[in-house]
């Protein structure tokens, strides 16, 4: 059954606004009202830490570890060190994946030492390279040298070797820094240590209580700034918005007068949004399931259809 809710305004000292959310989040009774605007330094940062422990939580595999394996490490520690990790990985990736281009633009020139160009060329002998698609003009200047070191349908690759360097910016192609030999070299290097910083990874698969611990405690300080950003001030006083079950309401009072808050509290208006909270009678309690694994939630102003559904399905089984 769908729990009636009141509008709940609820005023306190702007001085003690924090104080008074932390209230609120220990009792439990209050669903707050939030800034759909919201644009806070601290809730961006309560954000950002919220996602970077659930960017952690899927980084682990599944299968690694043995079964039962301990955290090494506390879990704010584990945070830190798998973030570290996570960026180290990224790091390694991107360099694998600058070298795959730098040998895709090399390879088609073969394997020469960039050093000895370099050298060529401070003698006065210079030596270009060029890659251009097959049916694009080329002059080489008179007294040079050609030398095509590959082809295909579209494109061609080629060294000039003259006294003059030819003046086609658009079509040459710059030195790399290495040998081919040493590029692949150097690929293979990363790769083993990707594949090394993989398996600092997996050591962390006992970790994941303690980083849905971590995730849990993020989840509150994300809310607790998300009620905060919805919080109206007028001067000295916070004002508060939100619903509270009808069940729940004289223990708000309560906790109202004890603090010092002021309270105000109206009938649910059509126009109003509130949360739909259900619960279901112990025999009907069976049929929960079902809806929440077809994820079916009536609004506040809908009608409930768990009895007249758990009805249904003992009398379609039944048949």
């Amino acid at each position: 059954m769908i729990v009636p809710m009141q509008k709940v305004i609820l005023l306190a000292s702007s001085q003690d606004r924090s104080r008074a959310l932390e209230r609120l989040q220990d009792l439990g009774v209050m669903h707050l009202l939030v800034s759909d605007t919201a644009d806070d330094r601290d809730l961006q940062s309560a954000g950002e830490e919220l996602d970077r422990i659930k960017t952690l939580q899927e980084m682990i595999p599944d299968k690694s570890g043995k079964s039962g394996q301990e955290c090494a490490t506390d879990a704010s520690f584990t945070v830190q060190n798998l973030w570290r990790l996570k960026e180290k990985r990224e790091q390694l990736q991107q360099k694998i994946h600058d070298l795959d281009q730098e040998l895709l633009r090399v390879a088609p020139f073969g394997s020469f030492d960039p050093q000895a160009v370099r050298r060529l060329r401070a003698h006065g002998v210079s030596l270009q390279l060029f890659a251009l698609p097959v049916d694009t003009d080329f002059e080489s200047p008179a007294e040079s040298v050609r030398i095509e070191t590959r082809r295909d349908k579209e494109n061609v690759w080629f060294a000039v070797i003259g006294r003059r360097p030819v003046d086609r910016p658009a079509f040459e192609a710059a030195l790399p820094e290495k040998p081919l030999a040493e590029l692949r070299q150097d690929k293979e290097d990363l790769k083993a240590e990707l594949a090394s910083s993989d398996q600092e990874i997996a050591a962390y698969a006992g970790c994941r209580e303690e980083l849905q611990t971590e995730y849990d405690k993020a989840w509150d300080r994300y809310q607790f700034q998300l009620a905060r950003s919805g919080i109206k001030d007028r001067g000295p006083v916070s004002c508060l918005e939100g619903f509270v079950p009808e069940k729940n309401i004289a223990k708000l009072r309560r906790n109202s007068e004890k603090e010092g808050w002021g309270l105000f509290l109206r009938e649910v208006k059509p126009d109003d949004q509130p949360p739909t909270l259900i619960e279901y009678p112990a025999w009907v309690k069976p049929v929960k399931t079902v809806f929440d694994l077809i994820k079916v939630v009536p609004g506040y102003f809908e009608t409930d259809i768990s009895v007249p559904f758990l009805l249904f399905l003992s009398l379609f089984f039944a048949m």
